[in-house]
């Protein structure tokens, strides 16, 4: 997304994961900047694509969103599941709470680094994702357990339903309404599934 004014290169994040990290957290403190000044979002098709094609694109984008929705669906299943055993038989909150803030940012920088080389496109999954910080989640450990707890206790809420979870941040939320003003709830979900499975990927890690 232009607006978001992405580094065009970075470090590389196999042999300078620091510096990697550093130049992705350097471009998501933009969304600071939105507090006080929000966005142009831009159109993303081609404002002369004809109805025909319009229509092309959206069904073919639909049936993208029912595949990543049913990976994602179970990618969720699967860390609540092993997220909760762990709680509850592992202390693995104690645990996390115990270590020095180092080797938290240490474990938070490997996760965000398999997720990222986990597929093609993952890493770029992050630019919605602002909250996902070396610091903000290492620093403080109760950080990255609300965030495992959001998840679980949202999963526990559907009943069984086949419901997605999606983690709130308010500008990235905003930003998501704007776009799907412009282009339609179909992309807009494309977006916030994109931003759900980074975040549910990194807490798989």
């Amino acid at each position: 997304m232009s607006f978001l004014r992405l580094s065009k290169s970075r470090p590389d994040k196999h042999t300078n994961r620091m510096a990697w990290n550093e130049s992705w957290e350097k471009d998501l403190d933009i969304y600071e900047t939105f507090r006080y000044k929000f966005p142009s979002i831009p159109l993303l098709q081609p404002p002369n694509h004809s109805p025909k094609d319009r229509i092309g694109v959206e069904m073919g984008l639909m049936a993208f969103n029912q595949t990543f929705h049913n990976d994602l669906f179970l990618l969720q299943q699967d860390v609540c599941r092993r997220a909760t055993t762990r709680l509850a038989t592992d202390d693995f909150a104690e645990k996390w709470t115990a270590l020095k803030p180092a080797c938290r940012e240490e474990y938070i920088l490997e996760a965000l680094y398999k997720t990222s080389t986990a597929g093609p496109d993952f890493e770029q999954f992050r630019q919605w994702c602002p909250d996902l910080k070396v610091d903000t989640l290492g620093r403080e450990g109760a950080s990255y357990l609300d965030l495992l707890m959001f998840l679980i206790q949202s999963n526990s809420e559907a009943n069984g339903k086949v419901a997605l979870v999606f983690f709130p941040h308010p500008m990235v939320d905003r930003i998501f309404n704007a776009i799907q003003d412009l282009e339609g709830q179909t992309y807009a979900l494309k977006l916030r599934m994109n931003r759900s499975f980074f975040i549910t990927m990194t807490l798989h890690q």
